[in-house]
């Protein structure tokens, strides 16, 4: 049988490598990466680009802007954006002829391509500070290349090919440049090179990517030959190389990652990270603002919710967002779908196994939302214990999921770790709500109301914050966050603590008034949690509580307890039993697991058995909630710089503070304390 011609290399990719241009494959009429670390693996190399040809017939074409290509693309959105052009050349700024495509959008996208000025760096830029709705694609950046395929169906296209790439023009670079020690790469740059003791690492991490992509062996083997020849410096022998590209597949099944992923390198400086998390939260909000009706303690732990699933990498536990209500049409669906727009890397189901959501955790490690969970929580019991397993090890980065496949019956340990929204109506199980940020949703009024959540066009809006995003995460925002440390907040108990850790950090990274909107939102929802504790246990322990309480005595008879127990309103004990109600020997069994027996007590003649006060007092001290303490003193922001909410470098600390490793002059308070000098507060969680 003849094999299927290989899928042509488009001549226009073709041409554009033999410039020097990086390139890499991305999804079909879309904008996202086919590969990972595209800013590391992006290449001119003919035989790579055929490869990825043959693994992504039909693909999308990126091109890697900035220091990579030598290039610099101008990129002007629509009508909005030729009117910020023509108004800039009525102030004597214009962009001078050079090569232009059309984006194919539908209101006329145009990128126009310039040469990276030598000796500056020009990174990407979405700020409006050339104009508004221009950006700028630079270095860490990238553009959807000719002739790859819009979402609106047009293809993208040279408004004339032959038109030379210009220079950028030197108002452009007056106010982008970020000054550089190393001179920019021009358009014909030499290839990044890897040194001894990192060649083999790249290449194996270059053949698990084309193996989880479903690449057959001869091209995973052809795309090595052709990674060693041009980036590794000396080149391995090439029977090394052969031994890699045939090792993989035997060591790792298709789809599973065989390398760890190298993160891609654009870093931001500290002020760029306060000021950029702190625009990226305020679009973030007002995103999810635009369509549901939520409170603002909600708004504003979704919202930061939102840029952990970016910066996910740093977390070492993740919060559970669940969303319920007490009835359908509550707008539970929609939410998570506003949410999945902007998401990283999001998967949404509504109905999925244990073992499918184990292998889709290991296989994409995506923003998992399933809806529904109810549904499955009624169903088969032993398939929803299996979901229950898997999402109580799955919020902290040691979760797996261990199963025996193969024939051979082979033990194999499936991450379950990542950022997950869970959906339904009524409480989930206690152990997995525990590991839950309660979202509560509720039928909207007549009056209050909200733009319609339409799917043709919340793509399209999406992209703009989720390419912020994008930019955002790659420039090794975990970094920043690895390195704040986050006192503990008054009223949250260890486990709350845990899972808020990931967005305190955001929070503060952006600075003291988003650490306070935070913290105030969590202690809010928090609060109400606990309040309404719906373990079967803690409530036992509660109501057995209040009938001692109310009938003021130290013993009471089982028979009694019983009966008073069966007697509350708006409680589970009168249908205990299928409807006989709880008896003594049903409240002993359950009270054995506190360690809570009953004993033989005199009442007036009689000796029955039963409980005594002093029986109760541990337990209720450790699982029964008591009032909050409220304190004199606010809950304080921790800070990554010792400048950070006040600088007065005169001024003697109130506290000890130890350095921190991540940035030897970065000083991390060790104690939560009044803030002075307030009004400084506002200028970031690193650096004012």
């Amino acid at each position: 049988m003849k094999a299927a011609p290989m899928p042509a290399l488009p001549p226009e990719i073709a041409a554009a490598a033999a410039r020097g241009w990086r390139l890499f494959p991305v999804e079909q009429r879309g904008k996202r990466p086919l590969v990972e670390e595209w800013q590391k693996i992006a290449t001119s190399d003919l035989t790579q680009l055929q490869a990825w040809t043959q693994i992504y017939p039909g693909c999308n074409w990126g091109l890697a802007t900035g220091t990579a290509s030598g290039l610099v693309v101008i990129d002007v959105d629509g009508a909005e954006g030729r009117a910020s052009v023509a108004d800039l050349e009525r102030q004597g700024m214009t962009l001078p002829a050079t090569l232009t495509v059309k984006t194919g959008r539908g209101d006329g996208g145009t990128h126009f391509y310039y040469l990276m000025p030598s000796g500056v760096d020009i990174r990407n830029d979405q700020s409006g500070r050339i104009g508004p709705h221009i950006d700028v694609r630079g270095t860490g950046g990238f553009v959807v290349c000719v002739p790859s395929v819009h979402a609106s169906g047009n293809r993208y296209c040279f408004v004339d090919s032959a038109e030379p790439v210009a220079d950028l023009p030197a108002w452009i670079v007056e106010r982008l440049t970020v000054r550089s020690s190393k001179p920019a790469a021009t358009a014909q740059a030499s290839p990044r090179t890897v040194g001894k003791g990192e060649r083999t690492k790249r290449l194996v991490s270059l053949a698990g990517t084309l193996q989880r992509r479903m690449a057959d062996p001869a091209t995973i083997e052809a795309a090595l030959i052709a990674e060693n020849a041009t980036k590794c410096d000396p080149p391995l022998a090439k029977s090394k190389v052969v031994s890699i590209a045939r090792d993989i597949p035997k060591r790792y099944p298709a789809g599973e990652s065989a390398a760890p992923i190298v993160a891609a390198s654009s870093p931001m400086s500290p002020e760029e990270a306060v000021r950029i998390t702190a625009e990226l939260l305020d679009k973030c909000s007002a995103w999810i603002r635009r369509f549901v009706i939520l409170g603002e303690a909600e708004i504003v732990i979704l919202t930061c919710w939102l840029l952990h699933t970016w910066a996910f990498a740093a977390a070492v536990v993740t919060p559970y967002i669940h969303i319920r209500s007490a009835e359908k049409s509550s707008g539970k669906t929609t939410l998570m779908l506003v949410l999945k727009a902007l998401a990283h890397t999001a998967r949404f189901s509504s109905g999925i196994s244990a073992s499918a959501l184990a292998r889709v955790v290991s296989k994409f490690a995506p923003t998992l939302f399933l809806d529904e969970l109810d549904a499955q929580m009624k169903g088969d019991k032993e398939k929803a214990q299996d979901i229950r397993g898997v999402l109580n090890g799955g919020f902290d980065s040691s979760g797996t999921y261990t199963r025996c496949v193969g024939k051979d019956f082979d033990v194999v340990d499936y991450p379950t770790f990542c950022p997950k929204a869970l959906a339904g109506i009524g409480e989930l199980w206690d152990t997995v709500e525990s590991r839950c940020i309660i979202i509560e949703m509720r039928r909207r009024l007549p009056v209050e109301k909200v733009e319609s959540f339409r799917f043709r066009r919340i793509e399209k809006d999406a992209t703009p914050i989720k390419d912020a995003l994008q930019n955002w995460s790659d420039g090794e925002v975990a970094k920043y966050l690895e390195g704040i440390e986050i006192p503990d907040i008054p009223g949250l108990n260890d486990r709350q603590m845990d899972i808020s850790e990931p967005l305190l950090q955001i929070a503060q990274l952006a600075g003291d008034a988003w650490f306070q909107r935070l913290t105030e939102a969590l202690q809010t929802i928090f609060v109400a949690a606990s309040a309404e504790d719906t373990s079967i246990g803690a409530t036992l322990l509660t109501d057995v509580r209040t009938i001692f309480d109310e009938l003021k005595t130290n013993q009471i008879s089982s028979k009694v307890v019983a009966e008073q127990l069966c007697a509350t309103e708006g409680r589970p004990w009168a249908e205990w039993s299928n409807g006989r109600g709880l008896s003594a020997n049903d409240l002993a069994r359950q009270l054995k697991k506190f360690g809570v027996y009953p004993h033989t007590i005199r009442v007036g003649d009689e000796t029955p058995k039963g409980y005594r006060r002093t029986d109760f007092e541990d337990a209720w001290s450790r699982y029964c909630s008591v009032p909050a303490i409220e304190t004199a003193t606010p809950p304080q922001s921790a800070s990554l710089f010792a400048e950070t909410a006040f600088s007065n470098r005169n001024t003697r600390p109130t506290v000890a503070v130890a350095k921190s490793g991540l940035i030897p002059h970065r000083q991390k308070s060790v104690a939560a304390v009044a803030v002075e000098n307030v009004g400084l507060a506002e200028k970031g969680g690193l650096l004012v």
